[in-house]
């Protein structure tokens, strides 16, 4: 742990429910299921949010048109501070 955090990774969402005054969570890590129990829940996992679904939290979806392509590369020479786009 790292100052009172556990990382649980990786990890999938199985659910949720209220449990007294706290949020009761599942989680499924590597075949073997977690409880945790906590006062705050952060659906921070992605478009397609289970912890959003689960808690019926809606979204507006709107396409903008435009795409985006990342990559990460190595040259064979080191760059020369030109930029092109």
């Amino acid at each position: 742990t790292d100052r009172g955090l556990v990382r649980y990774r990786p990890a999938r969402f199985v659910g949720t429910r209220v449990e007294d005054d706290a949020r009761r969570v599942e989680l499924d890590v590597d075949g073997h299921a977690v409880h945790l129990r906590t006062a705050l829940l952060v659906g921070a996992d992605g478009t397609a949010s289970g912890v959003r679904d689960a808690l019926g939290i809606g979204t507006d979806v709107r396409d903008y048109g435009h795409a985006l392509f990342v990559a990460r590369l190595r040259t064979a020479q080191a760059p020369d501070g030109t930029g092109h786009e």
